[in-house]
């Protein structure tokens, strides 16, 4: 009987060595092996994480929690940093936005004031106003008249040289007034070479219109310039009050802020606020301000008109800011002769006062609400503690006398 020897046991080939399963021993061994291999892994890895607790618990000792807490800090430090960076990098960005709205805003106006001037001048120039020529030829044939009335009258009253001289300005008049008359009926203008529609004059007729003043000192006559009038005013007052609108909130803010700054640093205590950090400025404050800026006014045009005394300085200057317009007084027109540097300076003042009465209306309104809304709470507060009337028993009627 063939056998072979392995190692020091001798299998025979006729019978095999099997386990109980039936399994060859070669692969139970294998089985063994990676079981052993699997055991020696996960003791590995217990012992991998019983070192990382250690370091835990190593790492937390006194010293290295201060570390931690100094980490900490300087990571709301910087966070801080980031955060007050983030608000002051908003801010200037609204700041820029709002100061380029208001600019365009501005400009537009401006620009569209400058296009009504150009307008109106080419509507009104030649087909509204009397040509000087034309208006020189018409005195001189009013004038030829009355001096050959006065002759015939000379001839037929016996009249001194003096007394001629007095008949004859009186019919002058007269005969300027037929004239004026007739001038009237048949649509031509009035005041022909006295008032010009002049490129100043004409931007200050624009101006007038889409600020809604209104002086009502020049006026179209002609057909297309009353068709452009309408439709330059229905786009031009929006606009205006757009413009008005925007300068006034953001000149209302620049104030704020100024009266915060100067209040904290001459009384030495911050400017009032109320809600979410709005500023409060009194009513009397901007009430002064409104008042030099009409002060202001009524100086410069004092000394500009000469023929204007302080009251009608002051009287011109609140019916322009308050666009009133009544039109009994324009400024820079000196013996109704434009002047346009004042014009212009006027145009200026006009446009500024309008945009300070804005800022003037958007500071009394906040404090305005803020009074009503305490004076509401006030009344509702007496109305919920209302006290009882006391209830008194009446016996007879005598009780009550």
């Amino acid at each position: 009987m063939l056998t072979r020897q392995v190692g020091s046991r001798i299998i025979s080939p006729q019978r095999q060595v099997t386990d109980t399963d039936g399994k060859p021993k070669e692969q139970i061994q294998n089985l063994r092996l990676s079981v052993g291999a699997q055991r020696r892994m996960s003791l590995s890895s217990q012992t991998l994480v019983a070192v990382q607790q250690d370091d835990l618990k190593s790492s937390r000792s006194p010293k290295s929690a201060q570390a931690v807490q100094d980490e900490k800090k300087s990571v709301k430090q910087e966070s801080k940093k980031t955060h007050a960076c983030t608000k002051c990098k908003n801010k200037c960005i609204a700041f820029w936005l709002a100061l380029i709205s208001n600019f365009l805003l501005l400009f537009l106006v401006a620009a569209y004031s400058v296009m009504g001037g150009f307008l109106f001048q080419f509507l009104e120039l030649k087909k509204h106003a009397l040509p000087k020529d034309q208006f020189q030829f018409m005195e001189y044939r009013r004038m030829t008249t009355v001096y050959k009335l006065l002759g015939i009258s000379r001839i037929n009253t016996n009249l001194t040289m003096d007394i001629g001289y007095q008949w004859a300005e009186s019919l002058d008049k007269v005969l300027e007034e037929y004239q004026l008359m007739v001038m009237e009926e048949t649509g031509r203008q009035i005041k022909a070479e006295k008032i010009e529609w002049t490129f100043m004059s004409s931007i200050m007729y624009s101006v007038t219109l889409i600020t809604s003043i209104g002086y009502g000192h020049l006026t179209p006559n002609t057909s297309e310039g009353r068709i452009a009038t309408i439709f330059y005013s229905i786009i031009g007052i929006p606009l205006a009050l757009l413009y008005l609108t925007s300068i006034g909130r953001a000149m209302a803010n620049i104030f704020k802020f100024i009266y915060n700054r100067f209040a904290s640093y001459v009384w030495h205590i911050e400017a009032k606020k109320y809600g979410d950090s709005t500023i409060r400025v009194p009513v009397a404050v901007t009430l002064t301000l409104i008042i030099f800026y009409n002060a202001l006014g009524v100086f410069l045009f004092s000394v500009w008109e000469k023929q204007w005394t302080p009251i009608i300085s002051a009287y011109f200057c609140f019916i322009t800011l308050s666009t009133i317009g009544l039109g009994d007084f324009v400024f820079g027109f000196d013996d109704n002769h434009p002047d346009p540097s004042k014009q212009l300076v006027g145009a200026l003042y006009l446009v500024l006062g309008l945009s300070v009465m804005s800022m003037g209306f958007n500071l009394m309104k906040d404090e305005i609400i803020i009074k009503y809304r305490w004076v509401v709470r006030r009344l509702t507060k007496i109305k919920r503690v209302k006290p009882k009337e006391p209830v008194v028993e009446v016996d007879s009627l005598t009780e009550l006398f």
